[in-house]
């Protein structure tokens, strides 16, 4: 079975059986259009005498009948030791190109972007989904999902995100002072930035810090979640070092540092410089006050 996409005379055909000879693959994929093929064989379990297997995964970007672009990705182990070299394929990580929701996810199709035979259609619609994610990975509910760990899910920090107006946020997590290897203590920071109207003039607003904080232990029984532990109104914030250390540097640091040639010890008037030229990325009226503000102290 091959497939053949034609694109200003360019011509790219891909044959299943260069790089497969899987029953499972060849049937599940019998009649579709197949725009990209790439195998990459890795190893594990490496001792003197060199790897113990091969890693092999198999990544295949197809065009459905009903045009949807899928990435689909086979794995499977073969381990030298044993008798399962014959082990057949397992479908792993895959998505279509529609529905995909993060950058994760949509950089699986980037291989064939780089192409030169690229289908318009994809790129055109690459280009709409690409706008679409910079949206969601912004939104407050994503941050917090992709910060916290996989195991820590706080309704209460839901609700605020729900009831309030977050301007950003981030998470910071340390070892508890009983940790140990056998009890697992830690110690998470979970950093709010809202805007609110201020009780003197509900006409203006203030920009609140708000740090939630949670003592959580690995495997533990007990049910927690975050409770509030401390506060700070922009509008009051007296010296550099409050600024810094409350609002500015719980900013994404890709709005920070220069494409990570700085980093986040780098002097304040550097990540200033940075955060004003990022700030049409982010909100921009909330940069303004942090500027502002940064000048005043």
């Amino acid at each position: 079975m091959s497939a053949l996409l034609e694109d200003n005379s360019i011509k790219k055909e891909f044959n299943l059986c260069d790089y497969t000879s899987s029953d499972l693959i060849h049937n599940e994929l019998f009649d579709q259009k197949i725009l990209y093929i790439n195998k990459n064989i890795g190893h594990d379990g490496y001792d003197s005498d060199g790897p113990k297997s091969n890693i092999i995964d198999l990544d295949i970007i197809i065009k459905d009948e009903e045009n949807e672009y899928i990435f689909l990705n086979y794995h499977k182990e073969n381990w030298f030791c044993g008798n399962n070299n014959d082990n057949e394929y397992n479908l792993g990580n895959s998505c279509i190109l529609s529905k995909v929701e993060s950058f994760y996810d949509l950089n699986k199709f980037n291989i064939y972007l780089k192409q030169p035979y690229v289908d318009p259609d994809f790129v055109e619609k690459y280009n709409i989904k690409r706008e679409e994610v910079k949206i969601i990975e912004a939104l407050p509910e994503t941050r917090l999902k992709r910060l916290l760990p996989f195991y820590i899910n706080s309704e209460y920090l839901k609700s605020i995100i729900k009831n309030s107006n977050v301007i950003c946020l981030a998470v910071k997590e340390e070892k508890g002072p009983l940790y140990t290897t056998k009890y697992s203590q830690w110690y998470y920071y979970a950093i709010f930035v809202t805007k609110e109207a201020t009780i003197s003039d509900s006409s203006k607003f203030d920009y609140i810090s708000t740090i939630y904080f949670l003592d959580h232990v690995l495997c533990s029984s007990e049910k927690k979640d975050f409770v509030l532990k401390e506060q700070f109104k922009l509008s009051e914030i007296s010296d550099s070092e409050s600024l810094f250390k409350y609002f500015i540097m719980n900013i994404d640091k890709k709005f920070l540092t220069n494409n990570f040639k700085t980093t986040l010890n780098s002097e304040k008037n550097i990540i200033l410089d940075n955060l004003a030229k990022n700030k049409s990325l982010m909100n921009a009226e909330y940069i303004d006050a942090l500027l502002e503000k940064a000048y005043q102290v």
